[in-house]
């Protein structure tokens, strides 16, 4: 797997974003600050190519950064007791990844990209030192953080107590809605890594969604044919993901 000090993997490029004709207001928080606010933070965010599979972050990392996703799609990761991993937020326009440790404390979870996107990245002394001086911005930025931190909280639950075949449905559902697309480039192996549960598990779900018509099976990549039927699969949490993924 790439790190994020690959330049394979995390390639920053202004040319290459303004020809995207992308702009850090692509993603939902940074359009929500205030003016002066977003101001003061424009000359320090860098664009960057996020390439799939590549870590933002993992345990020992020394270089926080803040990750605003344009049309990348990363995920925060948690480190279980048995060794395993899961994907414990996973995180598009609508959101921030803080990757790396923060006010001096260190963290155990990863972040990696699952989606190859654009992103603006900040590092994140500055995006503190923003934050300090900005009563509101502070307020804004502690409430998505508590936001977050349900989000794993929920997603956690749901590994605990809702089946394979619920939570394959919940994370194309969550794909598709972060990549604007029914069809999702993700292999079988990397949705187990995701979920946190066996390949197996995995391709058993998309091969009996298949045989139902919900989706199409290709090499490297899945297609949704009926998303009411595919919604229908999936746990209550994809609603409740829904719900608070614009706040």
């Amino acid at each position: 797997m790439k790190t994020a000090s690959d330049p394979a993997g995390l390639t920053p490029s202004r040319h290459q974003q303004a020809k995207a004709g992308r702009s850090p207001k692509d993603n939902l928080i940074l359009r929500q600050l205030g003016e002066a606010a977003y101001q003061r933070l424009l000359p320090h965010l860098q664009p960057v190519l996020l390439k799939k599979n590549t870590l933002l972050s993992e345990p020992g990392s020394s270089k926080p950064h803040v990750y605003f996703p344009i049309d990348a799609v990363v995920a925060s990761q948690r480190h279980l007791a048995d060794g395993s991993m899961i994907d414990a937020s996973i995180i598009g326009c609508h959101g921030l990844l803080l990757a790396g440790p923060c006010c001096g404390v260190a963290t155990d979870d990863s972040a990696v990209v699952r989606v190859t996107g654009m992103a603006y990245r900040l590092e994140t002394p500055q995006f503190i030192d923003m934050i300090r001086h900005d009563e509101v911005t502070l307020m804004k930025f502690l409430s998505l953080s508590q936001i977050h931190h349900q989000k794993m909280a929920k997603q956690l639950a749901c590994n605990q107590h809702h089946t394979a075949r619920q939570r394959v449905a919940k994370l194309l559902l969550q794909f598709m809605d972060l990549v604007d697309s029914d069809t999702i480039a993700c292999t079988h192996q990397e949705m187990a890594d995701s979920l946190g549960v066996r390949r197996e598990a995995v391709s058993l779900t998309l091969k009996s969604l298949d045989q139902e018509g919900i989706l199409q099976i290709q090499r490297g990549a899945v297609t949704v044919l009926d998303r009411q039927l595919l919604s229908a699969c999936a746990c209550e949490c994809y609603g409740e993901w829904l719900s608070m993924r614009g706040h």
